[in-house]
């Protein structure tokens, strides 16, 4: 069966000198990405084995790991060689019976492409669920952008709640006083009470 991929490739390579520039940032692309998975696979292996990693020989890959990313990251900010938006990877045949070609080619992520496949990777419209997080996203944005007139409007509130609060403390105040001043018992009374309780004494 043929490489259901390589119409596009062709048509891309045929646009001019602009898309075999791209072509050729992709391909780097590719091959930073490989290094990774080198590098990755290669500590998961020593990590694996029955002899234990050494610890210069784990930080050596980490180090390869972070020298390899960061070229990577370099590569996908440069917008002027790798425009990956402008590219449109389409197939040029369906089949329902798996391919092997196609499943190599995306090392097994990929065995077929049918009529019930194609639409989820060619999907121009969002999902349900999907849509609904977004216009949540898009309305906590605006309440955000709301967010100052709201701070004054609490602002305004406090400073209410505060001038009540300092007009209310010397009537509180005073009325502190003036229970603290008030007599509340009496020692003869209590004595007289505890006679009687205990001894009968003023009981009639």
């Amino acid at each position: 069966m043929a490489d259901p991929f390589q119409h596009q490739q062709l048509a891309g390579r045929e646009g001019g000198g602009g898309n075999r520039g791209s072509d050729d940032c992709l391909d780097e692309l590719i091959d930073r990405l490989r290094g990774i998975r080198r590098t990755l696979c290669s500590l998961i292996a020593k990590v694996d084995e029955k002899r234990p990693a050494t610890w210069p020989e784990i930080l050596n890959c980490l180090a390869e790991c972070v020298s390899q990313l960061s070229a990577l990251h370099r590569t996908l900010r440069n917008e002027k060689q790798l425009r990956l938006n402008d590219f449109a990877l389409l197939p040029i045949g369906l089949s329902p019976q798996l391919d092997q070609h196609l499943l190599n080619h995306t090392e097994g992520r990929l065995g077929l492409l049918n009529h019930d496949s194609v639409p989820h990777y060619l999907r121009t419209k969002l999902d349900l669920s999907v849509e609904h997080r977004r216009n949540e996203f898009q309305k906590s944005g605006t309440n955000i952008e709301a967010q100052p007139r709201t701070s004054e409007q609490m602002r305004k509130a406090a400073e209410t709640a505060l001038n009540s609060l300092k007009q209310a403390r010397p009537d509180f105040e005073n009325e502190q006083s003036e229970r603290n001043q008030t007599m509340r018992s009496n020692e003869q009374d209590t004595a007289k009470l505890l006679l009687a309780i205990n001894f009968g004494i003023g009981l009639k």
